[in-house]
């Protein structure tokens, strides 16, 4: 087609205006198909979008565990340690830094390593006479033995 185009009639007119339409329609012809192409890549990375958020969730729930394993073997090792240098037993210090450990173990320690019962008669030695009793030296008449 040259242009200038010098239309004479209606009917040109809509020959003119179809062959326009024809050759937009020409181009977008498989938009439809690609619309279609466009849904799926959609649906698919939705779908990978929602796998991600899941392993990133697992992965943090497991961080969350290691790391909680982790501060529990942590206050148990402070707590042997603890334990074993103040000479208290490990199962009754209570708290969750070493530095708890080292001040519970420091007001337990004479409570538990006190002076113990008083008895008043503790360290005394009882009497001995040269002389045997009276039930002595007759078990000795019965068993026959004599000095």
């Amino acid at each position: 087609m040259e242009f200038p185009v010098t239309i004479n009639s209606q009917d040109e007119f809509d020959g003119f205006v179809k062959d326009r339409i024809a050759r937009v329609e020409a181009k977008f012809s498989d938009y439809d198909e690609l619309k279609a192409k466009a849904s799926q890549v959609d649906a698919v990375k939705a779908e990978a979008d929602k796998a991600l958020a899941d392993a990133i969730a697992r992965a943090e729930q497991a961080e969350g565990k290691v790391s909680e394993y982790e501060t529990k073997t942590q206050v148990e090792t402070w707590r042997a340690e603890v334990a074993k240098a103040a000479g208290v037993p490990a199962d009754v210090l209570r708290g969750s830094t070493k530095e708890d450990f080292e001040a519970h173990a420091a007001i337990l320690k004479p409570l538990i390593t006190g002076s113990g019962p008083v008895i008043p008669t503790q360290g005394d030695q009882p009497a001995t006479s040269t002389q045997p009793s009276e039930k002595a030296a007759f078990a000795d008449f019965l068993t026959g033995h004599r000095d």
